[in-house]
């Protein structure tokens, strides 16, 4: 999406919908990391960032475990 699309004035929840209806939720995952990490200064400056940092860091790293782990469940990785 360009740098000036909008969504309006609509409620956030709204617009996570229709995100996650509209886009793959790996890319979704990849772009709110890149951001995290574009912002990891700003973000660690407050008590409310920090936590924020904190979930999107754990999510990503959560979610690779996740997969990793069914997948070498299912295909047995070589010695």
């Amino acid at each position: 999406m360009p740098d000036n699309f909008s969504f309006g004035p609509q409620r956030d929840a709204l617009t996570y919908k229709q995100m996650g209806n509209g886009v793959n939720v790996g890319v979704v995952n990849q772009v709110l990391k890149a951001h995290c990490e574009r912002d990891k200064d700003l973000l660690l400056a407050t008590e409310r960032g920090r936590a924020i940092y904190e979930l999107v860091s754990r999510a990503v790293t959560a979610r690779f475990q996740l997969s990793r782990q069914c997948w070498t469940d299912t295909v047995p990785l070589p010695a």
